[in-house]
């Protein structure tokens, strides 16, 4: 699978080369490396490692309009994925379309104020997981109207998903909102704000999260100490059961020179009487 894709991008750099748009074609990727020990691991140590590369190509056409081509290949065995996104751009605003691209509430719903985690010990770098990106084949917008950035995707897979986000910013916060609503019987819709403000050296965020019945609240700052950057994150999930899981998180993380690391200790109780203590650290660089 691997020499297909590399054959196959390679054959695509000879075609714009021989068309004068070379210039235009860059190849990038990314590679992350997780430990993770404590009692998610049964007090053993765990890792997984994921990659992705990127092509890309951009270009201006004949009638001013930008046009841009990106293509994410994801080798992982039978998990392999290859998916595309194209994205055409005027003065008024863009339109993309493309498979398995991530939905207007997945683009804009990352936690703002260094908070890098959810409840039940997941790390999130980005995002929140709430599972409402598109799937299959996929077409959205973006646009300003006022004062606000507006993005609508839909998703025409096994999970059809409508989804809006606005962001913008009031009085040096930066906003932003959105909501999925799904067209399939029994998933739930998602919704989520974000506030997010820089004052006296700190990021500071507050994140609020729907998914059906959950609903989960996180906040956090970061700062940097000595080079480094170190931040604090607090969560609170109210689950279907009316169950409290509380979360904290402490999170410290470098530059390698080329690479980077992050470690997080996160203490999480599930509400039920069970306490955990986790250890992650993150190892990854890009080209």
């Amino acid at each position: 699978m691997k020499k297909l894709n590399l054959a196959t991008t390679a054959a695509v750099a000879t075609v714009m080369s021989a068309s004068g748009a070379y210039a235009d074609l860059s190849l990038g990727g990314a590679i992350a490396t997780v430990f993770t020990s404590g009692d998610a691991t049964s007090g053993y140590s765990q890792y997984g490692t994921s990659y992705t590369i990127n092509i890309d190509y951009t270009t201006t056409l004949d009638n001013g309009m930008g046009m841009a081509t990106n293509v994410d290949v994801s080798p992982g065995g039978a998990s392999s994925s290859v998916n595309y996104l194209m994205t055409m751009s005027t003065d008024m605003g863009s339109i993309f379309f493309g498979t398995d691209f991530a939905s207007a509430v997945d683009n804009n719903d990352y936690a703002q104020g260094g908070a890098r985690y959810q409840t039940n010990g997941q790390i999130i770098s980005s995002g929140w997981n709430d599972g409402d990106a598109s799937s299959g084949n996929g077409i959205g917008v973006s646009s300003s109207v006022g004062p606000a950035n507006v993005q609508v995707t839909y998703g025409s897979g096994a999970n059809r998903a409508l989804s809006i986000a606005a962001t913008m910013n009031i009085m040096g916060a930066s906003v932003k909102a959105g909501n999925t609503d799904f067209d399939t019987s029994g998933t739930s819709d998602n919704g989520f704000v974000s506030v997010g403000y820089s004052v006296g050296g700190f990021n500071v965020g507050y994140n609020h999260f729907d998914m059906g019945n959950d609903s989960y609240t996180q906040m956090g700052a970061t700062t940097s100490v000595g080079g480094l950057g170190v931040g604090i994150s607090m969560g609170d999930l109210e689950d279907a059961d009316s169950q409290d899981h509380d979360a904290m998180g402490i999170h410290v993380s470098g530059d390698l020179g080329g690479a980077f690391w992050v470690v997080d200790y996160i203490n999480e109780d599930d509400g039920a009487g069970t306490e955990t203590d986790n250890w992650y650290l993150t190892v990854g660089t890009g080209f």
